[in-house]
């Protein structure tokens, strides 16, 4: 399982990083054939904008990996150890709720018989591909949740980083009784 985790780290940090790389080696040649050459590139906007996107998708998943999408805590500093879980069990259940729900809108999406057959204006993709990066985003998003989920009730303690996302899950693999040296 460990491994496995450890492999969609590597997958989704490419797949984040390196269109968003290519979106800015794209961007900047483009500046640099404008100004220098008075080229324009037809489909450089066009690749950089879709790069972006399909980077943003799948960094969000990283960001619900590392628990680190912005957050609203307006009970949470008030309460002490159980409550902090507890509203934290109760976050995490309603948006891995809520990725599940915009996967499948996201597949539908997809799915449309409207989008099989269109194509982007320049770079003739089609526009289902583009499509699948929102699906595949919200997918990768619900797992990442559904694993945050799990982590808080193996840990039965409230998580705020990756760092103690992982150490909780090493420490629950460690010692399955849940005896915490801790004293979370």
């Amino acid at each position: 399982m460990n491994r496995l985790r450890k492999a969609l780290d590597k997958v989704e940090e490419v797949l984040t990083w390196v269109p968003l790389a290519l979106a800015a080696l794209i961007g900047s040649l483009q500046i640099i054939l404008r100004f220098a050459f008075n080229i324009h590139l037809l489909w450089g906007e066009e690749a950089v904008i879709y790069l972006v996107i399909f980077s943003t998708y799948i960094g969000s998943a990283l960001l619900v990996r590392d628990n680190g999408h912005i957050a609203m805590q307006v009970i949470g500093p008030f309460l002490k150890g159980r409550g902090k879980w507890v509203m934290d069990l109760i976050g995490t259940a309603i948006a891995t709720s809520f990725f599940i729900l915009a996967a499948y809108l996201s597949l539908l999406l997809v799915s449309d018989p409207s989008v099989a057959n269109t194509v982007t204006r320049v770079l003739k993709i089609p526009l289902w591909a583009i499509d699948a990066s929102v699906l595949l985003g919200f997918s990768l998003m619900a797992v990442r949740s559904a694993q945050n989920f799990v982590a808080l009730i193996v840990t039965r303690s409230p998580l705020r980083k990756a760092t103690e996302t992982e150490e909780a899950m090493a420490l629950a693999e460690r010692d399955p009784e849940g005896e915490n040296p801790n004293g979370r």
